[in-house]
């Protein structure tokens, strides 16, 4: 499968790349942690998205490396406005990279203060991992 053949079907997506133009309501969604932050991802890339993965997992993180660049799929949602998927290509298979609303994710300004369980998942990793 290729990114290009999620833009057909039933249920189509827009394929958007980094720098292109984004739809403003869409925004609004995302800076009010109605959807995922998916923007964030798309605009810094995917040399961000795997820095602590080169460090902690550096063949995992040479092939991420070595895919396509980080692609947003967007197709608008009665019930939530829009779906919104970051993937990426890597030796013809396209895998989506999640990332949670605005503010929950570790890279986000004030997830430090935010309060977690030390049940949730993200502390049940060991650290390399957590941060990879």
């Amino acid at each position: 499968m290729k990114i290009s053949d999620l833009s057909t079907g039933k249920y189509p997506y827009k394929i958007f790349k980094k720098n292109d133009v984004l739809p403003v309501r869409f925004r609004d969604l995302i800076s009010h942690s109605k959807i995922d932050d998916t923007i964030t991802l798309l605009e810094a890339g995917k040399e961000w998205a795997y820095e602590l993965t080169r460090t902690h997992q550096p063949r995992s993180a040479e092939q991420l490396l070595n895919g396509s660049n980080l692609t947003l799929l967007l197709r608008e949602s009665e019930l939530v406005g829009y779906v919104s998927v970051v993937v990426q290509e890597i030796n013809g298979v396209v895998i989506r990279i999640g990332r949670d609303f605005l503010g929950r994710n570790p890279s986000d300004k004030g997830f430090d203060k935010i309060k977690y369980s030390s049940t949730s998942r993200y502390f049940s990793l060991p650290e390399p991992i957590r941060l990879a």
